[in-house]
């Protein structure tokens, strides 16, 4: 099953978010409440009263824009394209790094 789930800020207050399943658009949402991004990045639950979702990924991307439905569609046919792949292995190695600095300053 692919799943993808898109979401653009509309205004100071509010968002639309999009539900692909399978690369058919399946529902979406507007008029939520938009909160900036922190520093924390919650992937399957985790955050403050939600539980850990259970299962496994077998590809993901992030990309710092809404993608459209046609371009959900390629995912959907071809897979998460391979750069992708280095750009979050660059962040998660980035992030890696910053938590060691953080933790020798202290």
């Amino acid at each position: 099953m692919h799943i993808a789930v898109t979401w653009q800020k509309l205004t100071d207050t509010t968002m639309e978010m999009l539900l692909y399943v399978d690369g058919v658009l399946k529902d979406t949402a507007l008029e939520m409440v938009w909160q900036e991004p922190g520093a924390n990045f919650y992937l399957g639950g985790g955050n403050d009263g939600n539980t850990y979702g259970i299962g496994a990924f077998d590809e993901l991307g992030i990309w710092s824009r809404q993608l459209d439905a046609t371009e959900i569609q390629e995912i959907f046919v071809q897979g998460v394209p391979e750069p992708s792949t280095i750009v979050l292995f660059l962040m998660g190695a980035g992030a890696f790094a910053m938590l060691r600095l953080r933790r020798r300053k202290r």
